[in-house]
């Protein structure tokens, strides 16, 4: 009983109604539809990015939208739709960004968020994703919602990613591109780049494609051969 420590006691609770209701807390904004535009430079795949969100209100009056971009990606600029530089606050992994006004009863607001950062680490000829969802901001808590994507990579490598080819090709400069998108909300969108050997199997109905990364343990046939059965 000579040392009872430190009494530094926090309570924690939900805020009420006035009749006596607890009202949990939620993110102001849920993300209607994401559209990106990144850029993998050569060698060490730097990526730069561009991404649009277009946000439904949840919290009517609402005008903070947080977004969440992992601390090691620089935010170089925010605008809104038109292009009109927007305040927002870095801390850590969060970005806040407060809008001039808050959207009408129905309506929707849009945050552009320019940035930058290290997504793929590279080892010799293995490229790895570091975090799968983790290369672009996101918005919400429930965050469900259609994508568009357009991909910039060095023209040695190959992508995979999530969605619907739309369009692509070789640029003047010798990169890659490639559009794609997601048409129905979803939790996230993802890509893999590197050397591959890609080959198809068939799933009743379903065209499933295999993406074998070179230099791995998975290229000897057999064991191709066991992991595109066990998927199929």
């Amino acid at each position: 009983l000579d040392d009872l420590g430190q009494w530094d006691t926090w309570l924690q609770s939900s805020l009420h109604t006035a009749d006596g209701k607890p009202v949990p807390g939620a993110p102001t904004f849920e993300p209607k539809k994401y559209t990106l535009d990144v850029t993998l430079a050569e060698r060490e795949l730097r990526l730069t990015g561009k991404a649009r969100i277009d946000l439904e209100p949840v919290v009517a009056g609402s005008r903070a939208v947080s977004l969440v971009l992992p601390g090691d990606f620089q935010v170089t600029k925010v605008t809104d739709a038109a292009g009109a530089p927007l305040f927002h606050l870095r801390n850590g992994g969060e970005l806040t960004v407060i809008l001039p006004q808050a959207p009408p009863s129905g309506g929707t607001a849009t945050v552009v968020v320019e940035y930058s950062g290290r997504p793929v680490d590279k080892d010799w000829n293995l490229f790895t994703l570091l975090d799968t969802l983790g290369w672009y901001p996101h918005a919400g808590a429930v965050d469900r919602a259609p994508y568009d994507v357009t991909f910039h990579w060095p023209k040695g490598l190959e992508l995979v990613s999530s969605g619907h080819r739309m369009d692509g090709g070789e640029s003047p400069d010798g990169t890659r591109w490639e559009r794609r998108t997601l048409d129905y909300p979803a939790f996230g969108f993802s890509f893999e780049v590197g050397r591959f050997r890609v080959e198809t199997a068939q799933a009743g109905h379903v065209a499933v494609r295999f993406a074998f990364g070179s230099g791995s343990g998975w290229l000897g046939r057999g064991v191709r051969e066991e992991v595109m059965k066990a998927v199929t």
